[in-house]
């Protein structure tokens, strides 16, 4: 169980505590770095495979044109 006193309006924690919420800290920090490179790789990947994203909706347009008129 987790103990929180005040002291002079600073919150303090006890050992336990402290260890919780540097575990807590941690975890969280390991998602942010593992999400910055899911964007990172996203966005490389993105500009290196998405170049041209009209010429598909063109040709879409196109062939739905095409049915259309038969």
């Amino acid at each position: 169980m987790s103990s929180l006193s005040t002291k002079s309006g600073n919150l303090e924690f006890d050992e336990a505590s402290q260890k919780e919420l540097a575990k807590f800290l941690e975890g969280e920090n390991s998602k942010m770095r593992l999400q910055q490179s899911i964007h990172t790789f996203t966005d490389l990947c993105w500009d290196k495979c998405v170049t041209k994203i009209s010429n598909k909706i063109d040709r879409v347009k196109r062939l739905e044109e095409t049915r259309n008129k038969l």
